[in-house]
Formats: C-alpha cells, structure tokens, sequence
C-alpha cells in the first residue's frame, strides 16, 4: 500500500494482540516507513508506561497518540483489572517530561525521548464535554490531533464553533482526520447513517461512498491528513486490498 505512515492500533476489540508499540516497531524498521502507534492508560502503572516509551525510542519510534481506552466489558472486568495510574491527559504531560529528559519522579534521564504525541477526539461523543477534553489534551502539549472517524462532516465545524466560543482561540495543531471506509455488511465504530447503509445495501460500491464522504469533508474543512481505517467485519478481519485501491484512486 506504500502509505506515509502507518498507524498501529492498540489491543483493538480488548484483545490480546501484539503490543502496538513492538508492531510498530517491527513494521517500520521492516518496511522503512515511519509507524504511529497508539497507547492506552489503562493496563499499565506509571512505571511500566514510562519504560514502554524508553524503549520504543530505543527501537526508533517518535510518533504515539494516547488514548485511555476503551473500558472493560462486566465478563472481561471478572478477569482483567483497570489500571489508569495516568489520565490520557497526564500521560501526554509525561511523555513531553520525557522528551524534556525528566521521569515520573522528576529525575533527569541520561538522554531525553523525543516523541511526538497526538491526542484523539471523538465527535459521536457530547461535543461539550469533548472540547473540555480537547483543550485539557491541547494545554498538556498534544502536538497534533486523530479524529476518530465520523460521517457528518457538519460535526467538525460544530466542534471548532464550540471551541472558539469556550476558549475564544482556534485550534491550532494539526489534524489527521478519520475515514473508515465501508462496504456491505462491515462495521463502524461510529453509527453509520441510514442514507450510508441503504446506498450500501443497493449495490453502491464502499470506495465510491468514501470518496464521496472525503470530498464533503474537503468542502468544509482545510484537509492536509487523513487516518484511513479499511473495512472491517465482526471477526476484526480488514480489507487491505480496498484500502490500497482507494490509495491508488487518491493518487
């Protein structure tokens, strides 16, 4: 697919998979291509996080975006324990500490990381309370921002709109904007429109839909990045194959 970058998901569906930053870092000193990876607060202390990051940077990786990720299921809790000894926010502040050379006990590493940290938003959630977020991920040095992939591109001016009313300043880092790319019968992590799913349901094909949704977003917004998640099924399976064809489409 030859991306700019790839983007490695963390325990995707509260798995077991390979941990994202080792992925990240076996695809790009396997592929030459930089590599992102995502890390959640919640299934390791302070320490372990901290010395996760160390090496990652050991292995070349300078591109995380953090997440607090998603909460454990009641079957899942019975077996698995919630750890969050850092909020997203706090662990974007630690890992700018680090690149600063201090630690979580304030003490000087020998040699400072230099990490560049993104933050996700999420816009099927209440947009008030999401630019509250945002603008706590902002003030503790997000470098960037992920959009999770949405489907009402109105919803992106809403947030800016929010934003600049509470705080009364734009936004002004970057922004990778989310696509999922769609076909018959895969899933979303956001809800799909009816008009989506009925184009679907009559044969539409799901790169022409993407296309589509890319160049509405286009009219509405100044887009530099995008964050494409392919197809996906119930078994967590991805068609690779429709993501390279609309690669080739773009270019």
């Amino acid at each position: 697919m030859n991306p700019d970058v790839f983007s490695v998901a963390y325990n995707p569906g509260l798995s077991v998979r390979v941990n994202s930053a080792m992925m990240a870092s076996w695809l790009q000193n396997s592929t030459g291509i930089t590599t992102s990876f995502f890390l959640a607060t919640r299934d390791m202390n302070k320490l372990a996080l901290q010395s996760l990051l160390l090496g990652a940077q050991l292995h070349g990786l300078e591109n995380i975006v953090v997440v607090q990720g998603d909460p454990f299921t009641a079957s899942k809790s019975q077996l698995i324990r919630h750890v969050n000894d850092f909020t997203a926010t706090e662990l974007i502040q630690s890992v700018k500490n680090l690149n600063s050379r201090k630690d979580l006990e304030d003490k000087n590493l020998i040699y400072p990381t230099d990490f560049c940290v993104g933050a996700t938003v999420d816009l099927s959630k209440d947009l008030d309370s999401e630019v509250e977020l945002l603008n706590k991920k902002i003030l503790s040095g997000s470098d960037f921002l992920v959009l999770q992939p949405f489907f009402n591109v109105h919803l992106s001016e809403k947030l800016f709109d929010i934003f600049y009313k509470k705080f009364h300043r734009h936004i002004d880092i970057p922004i990778v904007w989310g696509i999922q790319m769609l076909e018959k019968d895969s899933k979303s992590f956001a809800t799909i429109p009816d008009h989506i799913l009925d184009d679907l349901s009559t044969g539409r094909p799901g790169i022409e839909i993407t296309i589509q949704m890319i160049e509405n977003l286009k009219s509405v917004q100044d887009i530099e990045s995008i964050y494409l998640v392919p197809p996906f099924s119930a078994n967590g399976r991805r068609n690779y194959e429709a993501a390279k064809e609309l690669f080739t489409l773009i270019r």
